[in-house]
């Protein structure tokens, strides 16, 4: 079981559906999800809250700093942190790309229906 911390720059008039139907799967499938929101306040006081497994940001266009240096702050926390940094829907299957523990970057597929991995690839 993992605890995925979701972090999103703020809530704004639209729900985060895409957060929010990848924390249902990650639920079914027996994980703890976590939202983060970074302009409800420090970072480092969820991370060291909640001590996650793995982080997933939800950028927009024009948002990406916010996000680097959400990365930045993460990293320096713990190194051993999966951080999640592109989902794409694609088929019924989730395509999910991010960085590993050791710094290496990840590619992973995920069915969308049942949360089963079908692929997991790290780049060294």
């Amino acid at each position: 079981m993992l605890k995925v911390l979701f972090v999103l720059k703020s809530v704004e008039y639209i729900d985060p559906m895409g957060i929010m139907l990848l924390s249902s799967l990650a639920k079914q499938a027996g994980h703890h999800t976590y939202l983060h929101v970074l302009s409800d306040g420090e970072m480092v006081d969820t991370l060291e809250r909640v001590k996650p497994d793995v982080v997933a940001f939800s950028a927009k266009t024009g948002e990406h700093k916010y996000y680097l240096e959400a990365n930045r702050a993460v990293k320096a926390f713990d190194k051993g942190i999966v951080t999640i940094e592109e989902v794409e829907l694609d088929d019924g299957i989730w395509e999910v790309e991010g960085y590993g523990p050791d710094g290496h970057e990840i590619e992973m597929k995920v069915e969308a229906a049942s949360g089963n991995i079908i692929k997991l690839e790290r780049d060294d």
